[in-house]
């Protein structure tokens, strides 16, 4: 299956997992962003949601909600890294994580 492969250090996952705990983004549902056990730091985002959630990004940069925030140019590192994201098809061969589970939590 193709998907849209990023790789996020630990501040961006944080950013990333804040931005959904508090519904700043689109969050995620089963099967829309998922890891390989064991390396968390890449995700593989489903490309229809890949698509909301760039869209979601995107809005808020032009909506100034990142200038409004103590860490504006954190936000806009995690956006320009998050829309370098590659579309390859997923290894079959790995034990997949669900990211929602995580962030669906909180």
């Amino acid at each position: 299956m193709e998907a849209k492969k990023q790789t996020f250090d630990s501040q961006g996952l944080a950013m990333l997992f804040q931005a959904f705990s508090k519904n700043l983004f689109i969050r995620p549902r089963k099967g829309d962003v998922q890891s390989v056990v064991g390396n968390s730091n890449v995700l593989y985002f489903d490309l229809s949601y890949y698509d909301a959630l760039k869209e979601d990004i995107q809005k808020a940069y032009r909506e100034g909600k990142y200038k409004k925030s103590n860490a504006e140019a954190e936000w806009i590192r995690l956006m320009e890294n998050f829309l370098l994201a590659t579309t390859e098809e997923m290894p079959t061969q790995c034990v997949w994580e669900d990211y929602s589970e995580s962030v669906n939590g909180f």
